[in-house]
């Protein structure tokens, strides 16, 4: 087992030698032994010659006395050398705090006390060995040394499941890094230094008990999945709309009772889970998510009675999941959903469309709604006249809305003629289910 010695210990042992003796007193030390060792040489080989020489001869006894001083000159200065080269060690360590261990004079590994061997030992082997991986996932890790950031070959980090309740602002300096796993572990903030991590594109930060994100995380530009769920977030940074290259979010399991207007810059989102938080709306700038293929906004419970016609401009949307809330109403713009493959509508106090219609499938409420749309319309007298490309105006519970796409799509009378295999999903009660191929 390696020696684990202290810095202030190895200071106060190289003090208690006192001075180190000089070279020509060490060099003069090392010729006595020489001379003296060749002089009981010639002393034993004529003993040897006796009949029965004795066992320790008093010629030896008187070496090895007159050796003693030399021999502790010597020794001395080893000890120096010895505990001199620990220090330098130590000092050059990528992971020197005062006061804390080294674990041996070869391969010194200088951390916090409280960190554990193994550990120690797997930050010290990345940084000799140059790795791209620092795995510590289930370690009982409860903090990490600033010197963590000294390791700049790294691009992934694993330190899920363990008891981490803050990140050293040193990994800012880690340039490389793309992967982040911080999961499951008891972290309150996230360093703001962390808008260092230009190259990020991994960061999972669930499990956590963080109830706001840093606003410099949105110069994160490279991130591409940031899942944050399992938290207390309360709000979001206004400024998240930045993160132009982000294609999944996941805020599942959290208690955000809005979302700001800059989402809807998140042009390259593909996927947005924000089930389970107490959303009262949806912003209407959640239309602009043209490449968004799923969206799960379910279980909101009480909070969420209405959602947005601009939902109505997600193009690309395949899988809307809008379960266990308080919506009566589906926004006309419904219909207009034409690549949608699986709603889900349970446990909705749902008026439009009527039950009759969801029960029957998914094409039937696509149908519905954009049969619905088109009844609606009352185009303004000049727009009729004129026969211009003004847009036109739908006539609402709460007045007219501007459609911008409204006129191209019912003036021909197009006609809405869906593959079957999409899939409804629909709760009026717990005991009623309906899902139609």
């Amino acid at each position: 087992m390696a020696n684990v010695v202290r810095i202030a210990e190895t200071r106060a042992m190289l003090n208690a030698l006192g001075p180190r003796p000089d070279s020509k007193l060490v060099e003069d030390a090392r010729e006595a032994l020489d001379v003296i060792d060749d002089y009981l040489a010639q002393q034993l080989e004529a003993l040897s010659r006796e009949a029965k020489p004795p066992s320790t001869t008093a010629e030896e006894w008187e070496s090895i006395m007159e050796k003693l001083p030399y021999k502790s000159t010597i020794q001395l200065d080893e000890l120096h050398r010895l505990y001199s080269g620990m220090l330098k060690s130590a000092e050059s360590s990528p992971f020197a705090v005062p006061g804390s261990p080294i674990r041996s004079p070869m391969r010194p590994l200088y951390i916090t006390d409280d960190i554990d061997d193994d550990v120690a030992r797997v930050l010290q082997d990345a940084f000799d060995t140059r790795s791209d991986k620092l795995l510590l996932s289930s370690r009982r890790v409860a903090c990490l040394p600033e010197s963590l950031g000294r390791i700049k070959s790294l691009s992934l980090i694993n330190l899920s499941t363990n008891c981490l309740e803050a990140l050293p602002d040193s990994l800012s300096q880690l340039s490389n890094l793309i992967t982040l796993d911080v999961s499951s572990n008891q972290l309150t903030t996230l360093p703001d230094s962390i808008r260092s991590l230009k190259k990020l594109r991994f960061l999972n930060v669930s499990g956590n008990a963080l109830k706001s994100l840093p606003d410099s995380l949105a110069l994160c530009f490279s991130l591409v999945e940031l899942n944050a769920s399992f938290n207390q977030l309360e709000k979001l940074p206004p400024n998240i709309g930045s993160l132009f290259n982000l294609e999944k979010l996941s805020l599942q399991l959290n208690k955000l009772s809005m979302l700001p207007a800059s989402i809807g810059d998140l042009t390259s989102l593909k996927v947005l889970e924000i089930h389970f938080n107490k959303l009262v709306a949806l912003p209407s700038s959640i239309g602009n998510l043209k490449d968004l293929e799923v969206l799960n906004c379910s279980s909101n419970f009480n909070s969420l009675t209405t959602v947005p016609s601009s939902l109505g401009d997600l193009y690309c949307l395949r899988e809307l999941d809008l379960s266990y809330n308080q919506i009566r109403e589906l926004p006309l713009s419904f219909g207009r959903l034409q690549k949608l493959r699986k709603l889900k509508l349970d446990q909705n106090p749902l008026v439009v469309p009527p039950p009759e219609v969801v029960d029957h499938s998914l094409e039937a409420v696509l149908e519905y709604m954009a049969e619905k749309w088109r009844s609606s319309m009352k185009l303004d007298d000049e727009h009729d006249r004129a026969g211009s490309n003004t847009p036109a105006r739908v006539v609402t519970n709460g007045g007219s809305r501007v459609i911008s796409w409204l006129g191209g799509m019912c003036a021909a009378g197009t006609e809405f003629r869906r593959p079957s295999s999409k899939v409804l999903s629909w709760h009026r009660s717990p005991d009623r289910y309906l899902e139609q191929l």
